[in-house]
């Protein structure tokens, strides 16, 4: 029977977990260091691990699942199920690239995060830190001087996913207008009359600005002290995302400077160490990171983790899969074209991505084509045991390859947008590279089964998310020829002022 393991302790859904035991053997890692989870591993404890649980409350006993970690990894993982909506601590390029899937709990987090960012709102809104304290200390209002009511006020929202949405509608409530910044404007029935807005002009023409997006390299430190320039004065900020998303320096010189009102915060850059300048400015209103922190909330995200995972091992897909990886490249100089639930193979399209990656751009669409008419073929590396030889492998260096048509088409379609894309930022098309390409598993999905043909099973589909970025590439400047000349001492050089006299 494969095994599933548990990190760190599970508080409110023990029994639910205990019932897994009918389908996998059960192993814990319930405290320890990052030095005896990679002993473990090393040992071959966790040699027939199917699934894991971890959590962003078990990273201090193993540390991050950084690419050292997850290269450590038996090889029979192929999930895991994180509990948190956020998954900065996990490498999930590292992971894709072996195989394993990874889950989070972006829906279980949404209302309790979203009373908290309406109660931080509220606080920074009306300075209730203030008198909060003054009443503790016997001084009944203290210095509390006049707040602001949210109705009518432009609440803008960074990242309209669950959380944001959710916040939106609290707002709504309180007479607010909605505005959001997304990476694509969502449908009418998602804006639920929110209006979708640029990037600057969220920063410009917002009186409250509610981050609600994930922690990635691409968004650490988005709100900083170019982006605080560019807002209204008094503006009111409110966090409960990820405290790196914001420069807390700008935002502490932001504060002095009367440039920000107030601010509302549940997370923090370097937790749970907090910016002094934060901690002693009354007009800040602070929370240590408490966002989801109900009976009801944490019970609920216990129990998704467990769903994920029973559905891995049983079905073979996770619930609530994280798609993509986040990725370090600047928006200025890229573009991207994304594709999910695309229904074609897996394993064949990963092959022939690979094969693309790193490619110029013109070359990629004429592998491509060529890879339809038979021309060129891809190489299988990953996936080649099943794979027939090829004599056009030999030119990869590999002796298994075939021709994924289904796969080319769907890459170059994708190929063509994010050309298109680059096209109106105003790209080099003609210098792009294919600089990052990713391709997961996406849940299965059940197909028409023709039982009269003979067929007992059912016909799955095995669909895939598709990501890739394009890039300008870097001009090469080649180094000018210098002649190395040999540094002589003063007696060569006398000698050889000599002998041209004489010679002369």
């Amino acid at each position: 029977m494969p095994s599933a393991l548990l990190i760190g302790d599970i508080t409110h859904a023990r029994k639910e977990w205990e019932d897994l035991s009918s389908i996998l053997t059960l192993k814990e890692f319930p405290s320890g260091n990052r030095e005896d989870f990679i002993r473990n591993l090393k040992n071959g404890e966790y040699d027939d691990l199917v699934a894991l649980y971890r959590s962003n409350a078990s990273t201090k006993f193993t540390g991050p699942f950084d690419a050292e970690l997850v290269s450590l990894l038996p090889k029979s993982l192929k999930y895991i199920c994180h509990n948190g909506a956020g998954y900065d601590n996990i490498d999930i390029p590292a992971c894709s690239e072996k195989g394993i899937s990874v889950s989070s709990t972006p829906v279980a987090v949404n209302n309790a995060t979203a009373d908290v960012g309406i109660f931080l709102m509220i606080g920074a809104l009306r300075q209730a830190y203030v008198p909060l304290t003054a009443i503790r200390e016997g001084n009944w209002h203290g210095q509390t001087t006049l707040g602001h009511d949210p109705k009518g006020k432009v609440l803008g929202i960074l990242g309209m996913g669950g959380i944001g949405r959710e916040m939106a509608k609290r707002a709504q409530a309180f007479g607010m207008t909605i505005q959001y910044h997304n990476r694509s404007q969502l449908s009418p029935e998602l804006e639920n009359g929110a209006k979708y807005v640029s990037f600057d002009d969220l920063l410009a023409t917002s009186d409250v600005l509610s981050l609600n997006l994930a922690l990635n390299p691409s968004t650490r430190h988005i709100i900083g002290e170019k982006e605080f320039q560019k807002m209204k004065d008094g503006v009111v900020i409110v966090n409960t995302a990820r405290g790196a998303l914001i420069d807390e320096k700008a935002l502490v010189a932001a504060l002095e400077s009367k440039k920000v009102m107030s601010a509302g915060l549940d997370v923090y850059e370097n937790e749970p160490i907090v910016e002094l300048g934060l901690l002693n400015n009354p007009r800040v209103m602070l929370l240590p990171h408490i966002g989801t922190m109900t009976y009801e909330t944490q019970k609920e995200m216990e129990i998704l983790v467990l769903d994920n995972l029973r559905s891995a091992v049983e079905k073979g897909e996770l619930i609530t899969q994280v798609r993509y990886a986040a990725q370090d490249i600047p928006a200025a100089k890229s573009a991207r074209a994304r594709g999910s639930y695309l229904r074609v193979s897996f394993k064949n399209t990963r092959e022939t991505a690979q094969a693309i990656n790193g490619m110029k751009l013109q070359r990629a669409l004429t592998f491509l084509e060529n890879v339809k008419t038979k021309t060129e073929v891809v190489p299988f590396r990953r996936f080649a045991s099943s794979t027939g030889r090829c004599a056009q492998a030999k030119q990869w260096g590999v002796a298994r390859a075939r021709w994924p048509v289904k796969s080319a088409e769907f890459l170059l379609d994708l190929l063509k947008n994010a050309e298109a894309n680059a096209d109106t930022k105003g790209l080099d098309t003609g210098n792009l590279v294919v600089k990052h390409i990713q391709v997961n598993q996406a849940p299965k999905g059940r197909r028409r089964t023709y039982r009269a043909h003979g067929r007992i099973n059912p016909y799955m589909t095995n669909p895939c998310h598709i990501e890739l970025i394009l890039t300008e590439g870097e001009e090469e400047v080649k180094k000018a020829n210098v002649v190395e000349r040999t540094r002589l001492s003063s007696r060569q050089r006398g000698a050889q002022i000599r002998k041209a006299i004489t010679s002369a």
